[in-house]
């Protein structure tokens, strides 16, 4: 099972990957959660997954929360998930975090 859940996430991971990692370059707007899956299951799975300490998975539910994908969008939500995924040592979650917390809507 745990293979299964891996699996998944590094799929995603792929499919929501930004081909410009580039900080500089991004914008308040530049967030976004791309492919084709059944959002409301991801979302679902990826919070179960984020609450046994999977890093990964925080980072890419902030994501959908970011741009309200499969869940209702909630910028505080996808703060606090950039923010666990930074202190767990995803280096997109610190950007994430630090483009949605000097950002205004």
């Amino acid at each position: 099972m745990k293979k299964i859940i891996i699996l998944m996430l590094v799929s995603l991971t792929f499919l929501t990957a930004n081909n410009d990692n580039n900080e500089s370059n991004r914008s308040c707007g530049s967030i976004e959660v791309k492919g084709c899956f059944d959002s409301n299951f991801m979302s679902k799975l990826l919070t179960t997954v984020c609450e046994k300490g999977k890093m990964e998975a925080c980072y890419n539910l902030g994501l959908m929360y970011a741009q309200g994908e499969g869940i209702t969008k909630n910028k505080a939500k996808a703060i606090e998930l950039f923010q666990k995924a930074c202190d767990g040592g995803i280096e997109e979650g610190c950007e994430n975090y630090k483009i949605l917390t000097t950002c205004e809507e």
